[in-house]
């Protein structure tokens, strides 16, 4: 008798819903049964268990209970709503277990609530439903920009190519003018020394050095255009470092002058 009490006190405090159903009626359902229904004990006692299964899974649970009762008992548990008034998302696992030596339709049934997985999963596939349409989207928007991008290449190889002779032309008659008069002061230096020419030929000298160093600027960036087409292969070769920097130093050299003049 002490024993009978003790099951029965466990099966009412169990925290999952637990009923005896009798030729497929509730016959005992425990606390846990009563609260997920929001109904007494006498109101579920008699009733057909399929009634409390939402109406759109009921067949789902007939066939579950065939299963369990063709293979001895042995099934797995199968995931349901429930039937509500009100519309009602929580999900439970249910798992029969047919008792020996009953009718096909006696069976202990547990209901374990599985909301809060089943929320889980949704957001899951919400939230990657969501990432692959961020994905989409921002595919998108590199891809546009690869083609503008793309487009403003062509259009930038396209305005260097043309504009090769008109900027190649004046640095020329720069350069050769300055070549000139840089020659011509050279011969006047070796026949009379004078400060006025010296300086002056130090000015051609500057102006034709300035011109080989931009016209050199020039020709790099036509051939960093032909680089980015394709056109064009590199080559790796030593340079002396320090012949370009003095290059530089000399032409620096004089606008340092002027400033500390002016």
């Amino acid at each position: 008798m002490e024993q009978f009490k003790s099951l029965e006190t466990a099966f009412h405090a169990a925290p999952i819903a637990i009923f005896y159903l009798k030729d497929g009626n509730i016959h005992v359902p425990n606390n846990e049964a009563q609260r997920i229904y929001n109904r007494s004990e006498q109101d579920l006692t008699g009733q057909s268990f399929i009634e409390l299964i939402h109406e759109e899974e009921r067949e789902m649970i007939k066939d579950y209970f065939s299963e369990v009762v063709k293979e001895n008992g042995l099934r797995e548990k199968c995931t349901h709503r429930i039937h509500s008034e009100a519309e009602d998302k929580r999900r439970f696992d249910l798992t029969a277990i047919k008792l020996d030596g009953t009718s096909d339709w006696d069976f202990i049934c547990y209901q374990i609530n599985v909301s809060e997985r089943f929320q889980v999963k949704e957001y899951l596939e919400m939230y990657n439903e969501h990432l692959e349409d961020t994905v989409k989207i921002r595919t998108n928007e590199l891809m546009s920009a690869l083609e503008k991008a793309q487009v403003a290449n062509k259009v930038k190889d396209s305005f260097l190519q043309n504009m090769s002779h008109e900027f190649r032309t004046p640095i020329h008659h720069i350069n050769s003018f300055s070549e000139m008069g840089y020659k011509k002061a050279q011969k006047f230096l070796e026949q009379n020394h004078d400060p006025v020419i010296q300086k002056l030929q130090d000015h051609f000298g500057d102006i034709h050095n300035a011109s080989k160093n931009l016209f050199t600027f020039i020709l790099n960036l036509f051939d960093l255009s032909n680089l980015e087409s394709g056109d064009t292969q590199y080559f790796y070769r030593i340079y002396n470092l320090y012949e370009l920097v003095k290059g530089f130093e000399h032409i620096l050299a004089g606008r340092l002058e002027a400033k500390k003049q002016s």
